[in-house]
Parts: structure tokens; sequence; C-alpha cells
């Protein structure tokens, strides 16, 4: 995967960002990724596109770095599937997942 999005970014100018369920990426000037985080239970099958593309673009216009950003991406989507409840994420709801991975 990040092969060929490497390849393909030789051929478009624009930033290329990318999400799988084990990591997502961007590539600019630079490939970066980031692993996904670990989920016990998955009580969503879809809808983790929807959460991570807003968490990217909410980070992306905070400037968060690449790596920040996609992280950032990553909690909100994982959060989201693992939520029985199907409720998105919220800024504080990232904080306490980050607080207790240290």
């Amino acid at each position: 995967m990040v092969s060929a999005i490497k390849s393909l970014k030789l051929r478009i100018p624009a930033r290329i960002d990318f999400h799988t369920a084990l990591f997502s990426g961007t590539s600019q000037r630079e490939t970066t990724v980031v692993p996904t985080i670990p989920i016990s239970r998955v009580y969503q099958s879809t809808g983790a596109g929807d959460a991570w593309n807003a968490a990217n673009i909410f980070a992306d216009l905070c400037g968060f770095a690449d790596d920040e950003r996609l992280m950032f991406a990553n909690i909100c989507a994982g959060l989201y599937i693992s939520s029985s409840d199907a409720a998105h994420s919220t800024i504080d709801m990232v904080i306490n997942y980050i607080k207790k991975s240290l």
C-alpha cells in the first residue's frame, strides 16, 4: 500500500492521505505512516472512514503535524467503531484516550 501511494504521489502534486485497518498515512514531500489504535471490541462495521476523514480535516485545519493529524484521526475512528452506541468521539474523549495510553 505504501509503495503504491508513493508511486501515485510521483504523478500528482496533491497531498495523499490514506487509511487502512492497520495504519494510516500521508504522502507529500515525505511519507508518514502511523499505526491504528488497538480495539478490543468492534461494534460498528461502517462509518470509521467518515469519522477518520472528519477528524483528519479538523486536525489539518488546526495545523497538526502529519503524525499528530494521523494519530488524531486514527483515535477518532477507533473510538467510533468501538462505541456500542455509535457515538462519535469528542475532543475530551480523545484527550482521555491519550492520557490513558501514556
